[in-house]
């Protein structure tokens, strides 16, 4: 996706990167317990949620587009939270952010698919 509005800042992609980062090693290492310990696999169908999390904070920061504040018409600025007038913005910025928890959807349905292709 060609990212055309943002809403976010430095410090807000800063701040998702890492949070979609601790959310993904979390995962990761949820995963393998659950394999080592000889889980059902209906029991790692929970992973989709982290995996989901991780996958929105770091699509977040890649595309500069926080949903929250876009669902609410908002915008981080250099001291605080904004909101978006212009009509064309905030309706990109809906639709950028419906795109983005799509796209982390998928993601995260992959990722968890693959955990449930490992026997244990």
């Amino acid at each position: 996706m060609a990212t055309i509005a943002r809403n976010i800042g430095s410090g807000g992609r800063r701040m998702r990167i890492i949070a979609g980062l601790v959310l993904l090693v979390l995962a990761v290492v949820a995963a393998a317990l659950l394999v080592l310990l000889g889980a059902d696999r209906g029991v790692r169908l929970v992973l989709f949620a982290p995996f989901f999390a991780g996958a929105v904070g770091l699509l977040q920061a890649r595309d500069h587009t926080c949903v929250m504040l876009a669902v609410r018409n908002q915008c981080e600025i250099s001291h605080g939270i904004a909101a978006v007038t212009d009509s064309w913005l905030a309706g990109q910025l809906r639709r950028q952010a419906r795109e983005l928890l799509l796209e982390a959807a998928i993601l995260a349905a992959l990722l968890t698919g693959l955990v449930l292709l490992i026997p244990g």
